[in-house]
């Protein structure tokens, strides 16, 4: 039986940017593009979760009041069944940097993603973020 996993997704927005990052190596889908985010613990709230992840994954702040909660998908992949939910990002402090050896991208949501392979919940996330 594959294990199920409750993440987060946040979504960083910056106009019409958002930033992805690529899978580090000795990740399952390691070199994929994914949003930045991470399994939600035991008792934490979705926003919660994002604010921990973003600082872990990216050292930046960010307050609950920047945060929404937009949706929720599922994807069943190889080695797990991954339930998401969406958290937008309006506002954070500190500079972004790559702690845990990911490429950062920030790319426009209104052209064609210029970064690849895209995990399949990647595609998913844009197509709700273009139509927000």
């Amino acid at each position: 039986m594959k294990k199920k996993l409750n993440v987060v997704v946040g979504i960083l927005l910056d106009g019409d940017k958002i930033l992805l990052n690529s899978r580090p190596d000795g990740k399952d889908m390691s070199g994929y593009w994914e949003f930045p985010g991470g399994k939600i613990e035991l008792g934490e709230s979705n926003v919660d979760a994002v604010i921990r992840e973003l600082y872990e994954e990216l050292s930046i702040n960010i307050g609950h009041d920047s945060c929404k909660y937009v949706s929720s998908i599922e994807q069943d992949y190889e080695h797990a069944f991954v339930c998401l939910d969406l958290v937008l990002v309006s506002k954070w402090s500190g500079v972004l940097r790559a702690k845990e050896n990911q490429t950062l991208s920030w790319q426009s949501i209104n052209n064609e993603i210029t970064v690849g392979p895209l995990l399949p919940t990647t595609e998913k996330i844009i197509a709700i973020i273009k139509n927000l």
